[in-house]
């Protein structure tokens, strides 16, 4: 009787603590939304502020509308891109379909490009295999991707390093294996917590900014969902998390 309590109280908590990492990702969402609405929302309202003082003072000129109204638009058609590519990350697949591997990295670069920038990181895309195209639930990749560029900023947080670099890489191992990886110089994980780093609710980050969930989560939707394999790797002065694809998910498409 205990033992079974036990189960369903670890399951209510499991189910709790997902709901609270949903939470915590739909935070950082809305936050990434308003760093790329706040320079475009700029812009219009300095375009309207110009115009409406040259107005008062007679001095607005056709080609000077012509030219605001322009700009305004453009900036629309910003805003306006970044809602549907948001609205493309978390609308659910339904049934697995074949993606390129390139456009969920881009996807997840226009959505996070924003938060790297204010972070100080640089980052570049090592494409050594171009063309990648892999079978299954884009929006689940795109969710461990999320994941695994957030540890990475969040990793530089905790870090006295002044060049923040991430590194990220898609190419082809010794093995014959397609992979893509994400490399930082933010120092790495300690020896200690190495193993611990992809069980449920193991964190290392302070009191409310992880549940610990999001690199478990992120292994289970690579083993379970792609029949692949996610691993973390030391290199030098940092960390290396590398996804390794079974050879049936993945197609060239030249």
């Amino acid at each position: 009787m205990n033992a079974t309590s036990h189960s369903f109280n670890d399951i209510e908590y499991m189910q709790q603590s997902n709901q609270q990492n949903k939470l915590i990702q739909l935070g950082e969402m809305v936050a990434m939304i308003a760093h790329q609405w706040r320079q475009p929302l700029n812009a219009i309202s300095a375009t309207a502020i110009n115009m409406t003082l040259k107005i008062q003072m007679e001095e607005l000129r056709p080609e000077e509308i012509e030219k605001g109204a322009v700009l305004i638009q453009n900036q629309c058609q910003k805003m306006s891109q970044t809602i549907e590519t948001f609205m493309e990350f978390v609308r659910p697949s339904k049934v697995p379909q074949p993606f390129m591997l390139r456009h969920s990295i881009d996807v997840v670069l226009l959505i996070m490009g924003k938060q790297l920038y204010t972070h100080n990181i640089m980052f570049h895309v090592d494409e050594r295999i171009k063309g990648v195209e892999v079978f299954g639930y884009e929006d689940q990749f795109e969710q461990v991707l999320l994941n695994l560029f957030s540890n990475a900023r969040d990793a530089f947080d905790e870090s006295a390093q002044n060049e923040k670099i991430m590194k990220l890489s898609i190419g082809k191992n010794d093995e014959g294996k397609y992979f893509f990886a994400i490399e930082d110089n933010a120092g790495g994980i300690p020896v200690a917590i190495r193993e611990k780093i992809f069980t449920p609710f193991f964190t290392n980050k302070e009191d409310g900014k992880g549940t610990g969930l999001g690199l478990y989560m992120s292994l289970e939707i690579i083993s379970k969902s792609f029949e692949s394999t996610l691993r973390y790797l030391p290199i030098k002065g940092g960390s290396r998390f590398e996804v390794l694809f079974n050879p049936s998910i993945i197609n060239l498409i030249a």
